[in-house]
């Protein structure tokens, strides 16, 4: 009798095997750099890390499209959802005869996926984090270097929040976690619908462009749209001229998506037929 893998068992191996480590590395490396730029260009309007961290993750406003800055908040999500993209179909294609009589059910192994995501994405912010203020470090004083200070380069919008360094991180993680999340767990799923890791990879990639772009100078639609949710800049307690836009929406809206994501990849595994060969990728 086959001896069945436990629940947790199954969540720390797609923590191990969920990503490509060797990639993380060099995405680690790149965002070093993009940080070291950003407080090198910017040095000027960065008096505190708070003020680095909103340049690095707030995005493009509303009214118009910066390349530069457009690049910095997309670079390190595209990198997130590429290290991922075998962790679902490409996982089941290759060794899914083996690991599915281990585990003893597909819901298992589906709601294992989607639990090690959630770790990944925690892990992934954090180093995300930790590798631009490394960067950055390089070429601040060290007189800035300090999280308690109030963020100042949001008083270019007039009557935004103000926020503590600290306050801001926060954020920034509530935001990007439940978006990783969401998007991520979407993002397996329909790798289990077109049985082909790289065009969910795209499809989350192009949903990413496609809602900072279709949202410019378009105050209502800004918060309908899964690849806003990221975007500081948009949301109504740092641009007062967008509507109902607030860290509460964007968390439900997350949840949200990713009940619905999660729930379609149950179903689609439910129904997957792997007894013949799946596609090749």
């Amino acid at each position: 009798m086959t001896q069945r893998t436990s629940w947790f068992k199954i969540v720390a191996h797609n923590f191990r095997t969920g990503i490509f480590w060797k990639m993380f590395f060099l995405a680690m490396l790149v965002i070093s750099i993009i940080g070291w730029k950003i407080a090198t260009d910017y040095q000027s309007e960065i008096n505190n890390l708070g003020d680095f961290y909103f340049i690095f993750f707030a995005g493009p406003d509303n009214f118009s499209l910066s390349l530069l800055l457009l690049l910095i908040w997309f670079i390190p999500q595209m990198f997130f959802y590429y290290l991922i993209g075998n962790m679902a179909y490409g996982e089941l294609s290759q060794h899914g005869y083996v690991l599915l009589p281990r585990i003893g059910s597909r819901k298992k192994w589906w709601s294992g996926k989607v639990a090690g995501l959630f770790l990944i994405s925690m892990v992934y912010l954090i180093a995300v984090i930790v590798g631009s203020t490394i960067g950055a470090c390089m070429s601040l004083s060290t007189e800035i270097i300090s999280l308690n200070q109030p963020v100042t380069i949001t008083n270019i919008w007039p009557g935004s929040q103000t926020f503590t360094g600290f306050q801001l991180v926060w954020v920034i993680v509530l935001l990007y976690i439940s978006s990783y999340w969401a998007l991520g767990t979407l993002q397996l799923a329909t790798s289990l619908i077109f049985k082909k890791s790289a065009d969910s990879f795209l499809l989350v990639s192009m949903l990413l462009l496609f809602s900072c772009i279709a949202s410019i100078d378009q105050a209502g639609l800004v918060r309908w749209l899964p690849g806003t949710q990221t975007i500081l800049a948009r949301h109504s307690f740092i641009d007062t001229t967008i509507p109902d836009f607030s860290l509460g929406w964007s968390l439900l809206y997350n949840l949200i998506l990713f009940i619905i994501s999660f729930l379609v990849g149950n179903w689609v595994m439910k129904r997957l037929d792997i007894t013949r060969a799946l596609p090749s990728q």
